[in-house]
């Protein structure tokens, strides 16, 4: 049998295939090659396989830094609906009571008019006649801003020839932060139409402050 030359015997060997000889012919170049081809093979396998990156991997955008003035949330003001501002009202040519529609019924009811009577006989202003009604805001439906705007609508509507603006404690709470009545109205925050009809001083009180 031809003898095989080395480099023959090693590629046969790395490709898997064995070389065999008569004895005594080229053992140890077979030897060699058993020794040296699997451990080539070994090594061509265990070379890590290069692996190309795509364009678009490699040219991902980096995530931005968020601008801490963008992050923050801008509010506005006007457009954040406040508590609900309800409660009743009478008025005449002279004054105007705004009172919680719970304080409003029983004998309430008659000692504002002698409030609005008592103001208009004071100031000899306006007209006798009492009317009365309502004010309720946001309006059922959806209202955006503040009441600012409607507030004022709404003195100037009823009570552009008033003298005074009599309002309980609780209403004058809920509508300061919006109450704009101008020069020509006297604004008299008063407790509880109810507190003046059990107590006399209360009642006296109240007189007093609206004679001024």
């Amino acid at each position: 049998m031809r003898k095989l030359s080395e480099s023959q015997t090693k590629t046969l060997a790395a490709m898997g295939i064995q070389v065999w000889y008569k004895r005594g012919v080229g053992v140890d170049s077979a030897k060699e090659a058993l020794v040296d081809g699997p451990m080539q093979a070994k090594q061509i396998a265990d070379q890590p396989v290069p692996v190309e990156s795509s364009s678009a991997q490699q040219e991902l955008p980096q995530a931005m830094p968020l601008d801490e003035t963008e992050s923050a949330a801008e509010f506005d003001l006007e457009a954040v609906v406040p508590t609900k501002i309800s409660f009743r009202w009478l008025k005449n040519g002279a004054a105007m009571v705004w009172t919680l529609e719970e304080d409003f019924g029983g004998e309430a009811e008659p000692f504002c008019h002698d409030i609005l009577h008592f103001v208009k006989a004071r100031v000899d202003a306006g007209e006798s006649k009492v009317s009365k009604g309502n004010f309720l805001w946001p309006q059922v439906g959806g209202t955006s801003g503040t009441p600012t705007r409607p507030l004022k609508v709404f003195v100037e509507k009823h009570a552009a020839d008033a003298r005074y603006l009599i309002v309980t404690k609780k209403v004058a709470e809920s509508v300061q932060e919006y109450l704009d009545i101008g020069d020509n109205l006297q604004l008299v925050v008063v407790d509880p139409i109810r507190t003046y009809l059990a107590e006399t001083e209360n009642k006296k009180n109240l007189w007093q402050v609206l004679a001024k």
